[in-house]
């Protein structure tokens, strides 16, 4: 699970650099659900690891945003399909 966490993660970021925004929005999601689901069970396993459910806040804001910027492109790829229909 860290392995492919840390796989997404690096693929995310390359996509960032490249301006990839269609390929980095569900990286992110899947990345932040690894994490999750990993320090989750890091966690819940062990606990003196229980601080670490402090970040599942922060990895749920990631995800709306990633859903919020999902459907930014989408309204954007809709209007410029309906401008060039109007042309």
């Amino acid at each position: 699970m860290t392995v492919l966490s840390v796989t997404f993660q690096t693929l995310n970021h390359w996509f960032l650099s490249k301006g990839k925004l269609k390929k980095v929005y569900p990286l992110t999601i899947a990345v932040n659900i690894c994490c999750i689901l990993l320090e989750g069970f890091l966690a819940l396993r062990d606990p003196t690891q229980i601080s670490i459910l402090l970040f599942i806040p922060l990895y749920v804001f990631a995800i709306i945003m990633a859903i919020k910027g999902l459907k930014r492109e989408n309204k954007e790829k809709t209007q410029e399909k309906s401008d060039a229909q109007v042309v």
